[in-house]
C-alpha cells in the first residue's frame, strides 16, 4: 500500500464475471473515477467485479492498480490464479483478517490531497463483510483516517435493496442508529457515484474524448478534472446519490405493517428511494 499509495479500494463479487449485467458498467467506473481522481485504485485482487475494475484503472493507463488477494476465492475449486495485475502489484493474504485490514488502510487519506474512496459494488456473503467492518469503523470512530473518505454503496439494478429493508428493520428494533450511517452514500447508477466523488473531492469536467458506451449505457465523456478554488461537498443537486441514513428515513420498516419498497426489475413495488 505504501509503495502504490492509497486510492479508490472497490468491494464485489468474485462471481460476477463478464456475463454478469453489472461487469461493463463497473469497468467503465473504474476506468472513468482513475481519471478523475489520479489515484491507485484497489481491488481484492479476484475475479468478477473485482477484475472488472481492475480493467478499468488498468484501461484509464494514468493510476497504479493493485489487488490484495486471499488464496481461494467464493466459488473457486483450487488456489486462485489471477495474472491481470503486473508484477508487484499485488499480494497474497493466508488469512481474510489481514486482507480486509489491508484493503481498508488502502483508502485511507492521510492528507488533504489524498483522494481515495470505498466504493461497494455488487457482492455475496465476503462483500457484506467488507461493508459491515467498514461500517462498525466509521461507527466507532476507529477507521484511523485523518480526513472524511468517501463511502459509497453503488445498488445497481436494486441489488441492495434487501440490504436497506434489514436495516430499516435493525433501526426499527433500535439496534442501529440511523446517524451512524450518514456518512456513508447509496448511488442507484454509476454516473451519480462519478458525480459524486467529483463533486465530494471539489473537481471540475473540463474537456475530453467520448467515452464508447458511457458509464450507464450511453456515449459519456471522459472526464479530465482542475480543482475548483474552495470545497463546497453536496448532494442535495444529485439525483439517485442520498445518505444511508436518509433512505432509512424514508423507508418503511416491515414491523411497521409494510415492506421497503424494491427498485429491482420486475418489482411490484417501487424504488427504495421513492421521495428522496
Amino acid at each position: 500500500v505504501e509503495r502504490l499509495g492509497r486510492g479508490v479500494v472497490y468491494f464485489g463479487s468474485a462471481r460476477l464475471g463478464e456475463g454478469s449485467p453489472y461487469y461493463e458498467r463497473v469497468v467503465e467506473l473504474a476506468r472513468e473515477v482513475a481519471l478523475l481522481l489520479r489515484s491507485t485504485c484497489w481491488t481484492g485482487g479476484g475475479p468478477g467485479m473485482m477484475r472488472a475494475a481492475s480493467e478499468g484503472g488498468l484501461a484509464a493507463g494514468c493510476v497504479a492498480v493493485g489487488g490484495i488477494k486471499i488464496s481461494r476465492e467464493a466459488g473457486q475449486d483450487s488456489v486462485l490464479v489471477d495474472d491481470y495485475l503486473a508484477p508487484g502489484a499485488s499480494m497474497v493474504c493466508k488469512h481474510m483478517p489481514s486482507r480486509k485490514a489491508a484493503l481498508m488502510d488502502a483508502g485511507i487519506r492521510l492528507t488533504e490531497a489524498d483522494r481515495t474512496a470505498y466504493v461497494f459494488l455488487p457482492g455475496g456473503l465476503g462483500t457484506l463483510d467488507e461493508l459491515f467492518a467498514l461500517l462498525t469503523l466509521i461507527q466507532l470512530n476507529k477507521l484511523g483516517s485523518r480526513h472524511p473518505i468517501p463511502c459509497l454503496i453503488l445498488n445497481l439494478d436494486g441489488f441492495y435493496d434487501g440490504l436497506i429493508s434489514l436495516l430499516a428493520q435493525f433501526e426499527s428494533d433500535g439496534v442501529l442508529a440511523r446517524a451512524e450511517l450518514r456518512t456513508c452514500m447509496v448511488a442507484n447508477d454509476c454516473s451519480a457515484a462519478l458525480n459524486y466523488l467529483l463533486d465530494f473531492y471539489a473537481l471540475v469536467p473540463r474537456g475530453a474524448c467520448r467515452s464508447p458506451g458511457g458509464l450507464d449505457g450511453q456515449d459519456g465523456p471522459v472526464l479530465v478534472t482542475d480543482d475548483r478554488s474552495s470545497h463546497h461537498s453536496s448532494v442535495a443537486h444529485m439525483p439517485h446519490v442520498v445518505s444511508l441514513s436518509a433512505v432509512l428515513a424514508a423507508s418503511v420498516a416491515p414491523s411497521t405493517g409494510a415492506s421497503v419498497q424494491s427498485s429491482k426489475p420486475g418489482s411490484a413495488h417501487g424504488s427504495v428511494h421513492n421521495g428522496l
